[in-house]
């Protein structure tokens, strides 16, 4: 080549990198591809290279694609250029972070491996931080199903100094979602039937989803029947069809059913179970106060507990069990209230019928202890017929708080009968009259002794004494003042020794004194000494008296008899 030649082609290339600049971004075409190498057309003279490994996928790369790239470095002499693609997007990328921050615009972000705490991202090459919490509205357990997956984030935080970027796909999720949730409360309907998701099953109830916004159906709204659990019906994941019950957009609260899509089983439910009939059920559940029975799916009804035998009925899981089925009568009917009042007893005889000719007030009957309350023992007199012993008719002189503290169940016990009322079916029954009232008795022992009494209770103005008079236990108050020491002094079992003072039958309250015990007892000592100096001193003067006696008595002359003048 000619020297004229070379320096106008020198000239040439001088001129064309004068419109370039060494740092600057370029746009180029692609002209040539070798292997490890692209070329690249920047509208100089001289062609551009960049390595392949620089493209996203260079495989897809074709002559004539046209790309940004940074302009490197530039040999003059030998007309040689160099590019650099990643570099042109990396100064691209963080144009388009600065105003994905803010201007809350989206980036497409390639996820890239699974970290702690969240996962590496790549945005247009350049590595993001997406955590864990900001994912998805839900939390996401497995984050490495995630990996390949193209998702759409927002920058919420980056320091291009230090290259650290925070990016967010739950604030782009949810701002769809509260979007979405509106369109559906605007277009959402009472009555309507749409179709849902169930989001979550819990306690009371299960969550729909209907399109991004969650509608609770209550438990008494999943079916006609009785069930005892959600879960039951439902799971997670389960598609439904519900029906709108209730909406209150300013609260949020969306109310749906499921039973209603079906006909309710209480429509003619009087004509199928009329007042009076007889019909069977199966036991579905018991409580304190009853046992229901299912007469048919959605359909049932109580047996209370006042129904379930013509005696008295502790508990009814005494008599029923859960399962079984039974013959009951149908007493009433609310179709209004959806309610069956049924019962039991009215299945079998009315016992109360006759019994006024068996058990009349004052007679004497057996009968078994069937079971207790706070106020009395229950006695079966026979099958269907029991009597009310109460607590205060245990006793004439003892107080009980339970009447278990005297009585056991199944025990065999004569009572004496105080009152029949057929009309309520109450018998009332007393232990206590069964012998004389002992206090009465008591009236005429004023004064006596009480040995060997016992403290049981320490009171404000005294304490309770417990003693024996013969074979009744009674208790008795003693004031404090007859007492011998200060009530502190005492303790529960401590046996003392009383008189007694009163004996009120009328309120059945008997007074005591350990004052006037230790005085009659003093008394009585002070008698029986003078008793026995009395009889010390009646010994002395008989002692004396025999020994005057047994001394020798002085023997005397016999005096001559006077005689008697004779006879002239």
């Amino acid at each position: 080549m000619e020297r004229s030649e070379k320096d106008a082609i020198l000239q040439l290339i001088e001129e064309s990198l004068e419109r370039v600049v060494e740092g600057s971004i370029v746009e180029g075409k692609v002209v040539g591809i070798s292997v490890a190498e692209a070329f690249i057309d920047i509208g100089c003279k001289s062609e551009g290279s960049v390595y392949l490994s620089e493209f996203d996928d260079p495989s897809a790369i074709k002559l004539g694609d046209r790309y940004d790239f940074y302009l490197e470095r530039i040999i003059e002499d030998e007309g040689l250029i160099f590019l650099s693609k990643r570099k042109a997007d990396l100064l691209r990328v963080w144009d388009d972070i600065k105003k994905s921050y803010e201007e809350k615009v989206p980036l497409e972000a390639k996820v890239i491996k699974p970290v702690r705490g969240g996962c590496i991202v790549l945005i247009k090459g350049l590595e993001a931080f997406l955590p864990g919490s900001q994912i998805d509205i839900v939390e996401v357990r497995d984050m490495s199903k995630l990996v390949g997956q193209v998702v759409s984030v927002r920058v919420t935080k980056f320091d291009r100094l230090r290259t650290n970027v925070i990016v967010s796909r739950r604030a782009l999720l949810e701002e769809e979602w509260h979007k979405k949730k509106d369109e559906i409360w605007d277009s959402v309907k009472e009555g309507e039937i749409i179709d849902g998701v169930v989001k979550n099953v819990v306690d009371f109830g299960a969550f729909v989803d209907i399109g991004g916004v969650d509608g609770l159906v209550h438990i008494v709204d999943l079916a006609w029947g009785r069930i005892t659990h959600p879960s039951e019906l439902l799971r997670i994941g389960d598609k439904v069809k519900v029906k709108v019950l209730g909406i209150d957009k300013a609260e949020g609260h969306l109310t749906l059913g499921i039973k209603q899509l079906s006909p309710s089983p209480w429509e003619g439910v009087e004509e199928r179970y009329p007042v009076s009939s007889l019909i069977k059920g199966k036991i579905t559940s018991i409580t304190d106060y009853g046992a229901f029975i299912e007469l048919e799916p959605g359909i049932e009804g109580l047996i209370h507990i006042s129904e379930m035998s013509w005696t008295h009925v502790h508990s009814p899981s005494d008599i029923l069990a859960v399962g079984d089925t039974i013959q009951v009568v149908v007493l009433n009917v609310n179709r209004e209230e959806e309610k069956v009042a049924l019962s039991l007893r009215q299945t079998l005889p009315n016992p109360w019928e006759r019994i006024s000719e068996k058990y009349a007030p004052g007679s004497i009957v057996s009968g078994t202890v069937k079971g207790f309350s706070k106020f009395g023992a229950f006695i079966e007199l026979e099958e269907g017929i029991e009597g009310l012993l109460h607590i205060g008719d245990l006793s004439w002189t003892e107080h009980f708080d339970h009447p278990g503290d005297i009585l056991r169940k199944r025990q065999q016990i004569k009572c004496k009968i105080l009152n029949v009322d057929i009309q309520n079916r109450r018998i009332t029954l007393s232990l206590k009259e069964m012998e004389d009232n002992p206090i009465i008795a008591l009236k005429e022992a004023v004064l006596t002794n009480v040995k060997g009494g016992k403290v049981k209770e320490i009171v404000d103005k005294g304490l309770i004494a417990k003693f024996l008079i013969g074979k009744h236990r009674m208790e008795g108050f003693v004031p404090s003042n007859h007492l011998l020491k200060s009530k502190a002094q005492y303790e529960i079992g401590e046996e003392i020794n009383l008189n007694l003072l009163e004996v009120d039958e009328e309120r059945k309250r008997i007074i005591l004194s350990e004052k006037e015990y230790s005085e009659s007892e003093a008394k009585e000592e002070h008698i029986a000494d003078e008793k026995e100096e009395r009889i010390a001193d009646e010994k002395e003067e008989r002692k004396a008296d025999e020994k005057e006696e047994r001394k020798p008595k002085k023997k005397t002359k016999p005096k001559k008899p006077i005689e008697e003048p004779a006879e002239e």
